[in-house]
């Protein structure tokens, strides 16, 4: 068993002097970051605690009431006149087992973290045009997250089997025209996997997984927001057709409830390797399926993002790598 302890001290000390509105302060603040660590090890077993607490402070450049062009679309106007103050506690514990005698691996985790502001921002959007708000409101964040990842191998067909899966619940507040607003995030995921040798000369790789995350605000008869579903399948083969000559070939598919079109993603790569002494071949095709654009969606908090990539079509590239040693 380890322990560890420590306990930084800094003393930090700012001081605010705006000739424009005659505002001169000083602040000094003591930050205290203590950390304790604890590991222990029993044959093939381990296990690990971590608590750390720290304590930042703002710039007092942001001290200010009334409005900041920061370009010409964005705004920001604020209403403090005190430094910005954040504290935050965190806590994570896990659990594992690994004994590759058995080929059996598997480890959980769990992790807490609560988080306090002295003040919140919100953003208001006016077409092109955006305005950040910052309040002097007191605000706190909860986090709970909980993991687990294990994998089993066999000496049947040299196959492994894996299962991996999460859930993180959130609970903080929401600035909406001056007003909080507590609100809840969750996030489930969970998948499997596994690997398969059924020959010699070929290897198959299989994952797949799945996450729902869906928002809530408490104060608006329990409003929840629809929920975001995706989908992950994954397909790999190795085909070692002699010791010089490989085939690999991926194969993977995307599902997205929230995209407007094309929901269901697939895409396609493939690698013809040929080894000689000093040279070596590549012969790569990439985007099999010719996809000309890729969409994600996700939450933060209340706000549903959508981001779309282009994507280069069908193409095949060679490649040609000399040893000269």
């Amino acid at each position: 068993m380890r322990l560890s302890l420590t306990c930084p001290l800094n003393l930090y000390t700012q001081t605010l002097d705006d000739r424009i509105t005659k505002n001169k302060n000083k602040y000094t603040r003591l930050l205290v970051t203590p950390s304790f660590t604890v590991n222990y090890e029993w044959r093939d077993w381990s296990g690990n605690i971590n608590a750390t607490y720290y304590k930042n402070v703002g710039d007092p450049g942001s001290i200010y009431s009334g409005y900041i062009m920061n370009n010409y679309r964005t705004f920001q106007r604020s209403y403090v006149e005190h430094l910005s103050e954040t504290s935050c506690f965190t806590t994570s514990a896990s659990v594992g087992y690994r004994s590759a005698l058995t080929a059996t691996f598997f480890r959980i985790n769990g992790n807490y973290g609560h988080t306090r502001d002295n003040q919140i921002y919100s953003y208001e959007y006016r077409g092109a045009t955006s305005v950040v708000h910052a309040i002097d409101k007191k605000t706190y964040t909860d986090n709970y997250a909980f993991g687990f990842d294990g994998s089993k191998g066999f000496d049947w067909l040299q196959s492994t089997i894996r299962a991996f899966g999460g859930y993180n619940y959130s609970k903080s507040e929401l600035l909406i025209a001056q007003n909080l607003y507590p609100f809840h995030s969750r996030t489930i995921s969970i998948g499997g996997g596994g690997t398969i040798t059924p020959l010699e000369w070929l290897n198959i790789v299989i994952t797949s997984g799945y996450a729902w995350n869906v928002s809530s605000i408490d104060v608006v008869n329990n409003y929840s927001s629809q929920t975001i579903r995706t989908a992950t399948q994954r397909i790999k083969f190795n085909i070692f057709v002699t010791k010089q000559f490989t085939f690999t070939t991926i194969i993977e598919g995307n599902y997205n409830n929230f995209t407007e079109k094309n929901r269901h993603t697939w895409f396609g790569d493939m690698l013809f390797k040929y080894k000689l002494k000093h040279i070596e071949l590549d012969l790569q095709a990439n985007n099999l399926f010719n996809q000309q654009q890729y969409t994600r969606v996700h939450y933060s908090g209340l706000d549903i993002y959508s981001s779309t990539s282009q994507l280069r079509p069908l193409n095949i590239v060679g490649t040609i790598r000399f040893k000269i040693l």
